[in-house]
């Protein structure tokens, strides 16, 4: 190997680092909360998708889990997965079903996330809370929608002066 080729392997290392710190710190700041940090990294080339090492968390995980609207939807609007899934199969729903978030569960379920995908002991989203309403929310989604646009509707229409 001579020299022009060494120097070509450690440059392509060293992109490789960068790309690799630039996707850590995006998962740091979902991790610690924080959608300004994530929008930096995003911004930065960060991929929204990059899985944490020890057990498969990936940014959108940290999203469901502390309830941040802003940061779920930054993630999803740069192409994170909404169906990723951890080393133990749960999903961005799941995590938002275990910590009781609800308009993450809807936001999610809005644009499509599976309800039916098992974690690796079994258990769907749905079965991951112990408050009923999640569970029913999750089960019963298109009901839920249904409703909601009635109610919308019935909002909109324009009270007449008597």
């Amino acid at each position: 190997m001579d020299k022009g080729d060494k120097l070509w392997r450690r440059n392509m290392n060293d992109e490789k680092t960068k790309v690799r710190n630039c996707d850590q710190q995006l998962l740091n700041g979902a991790y610690f909360g924080n959608w300004q940090i994530v929008k930096k990294w995003i911004q930065a080339g960060g991929n929204p998708n990059y899985m944490e090492e020890r057990d498969g968390w990936l940014p959108i995980h940290y999203a469901a889990r502390w309830g941040d609207m802003r940061m779920l939807l930054l993630l999803i609007h740069s192409g994170a997965d909404i169906d990723g899934k951890t080393n133990s199969n749960e999903t961005a729903l799941h995590k938002a079903a275990r910590w009781n978030r609800r308009e993450i569960a809807i936001a999610l379920l809005k644009r499509g996330a599976k309800i039916e995908i098992k974690n690796s002991d079994g258990n769907k989203a749905a079965d991951m809370t112990s408050e009923e309403w999640m569970r029913d929310l999750i089960n019963n989604f298109e009901e839920f929608l249904a409703n909601e646009q009635i109610t919308n509707e019935k909002n909109a229409i324009p009270k007449r002066k008597a």
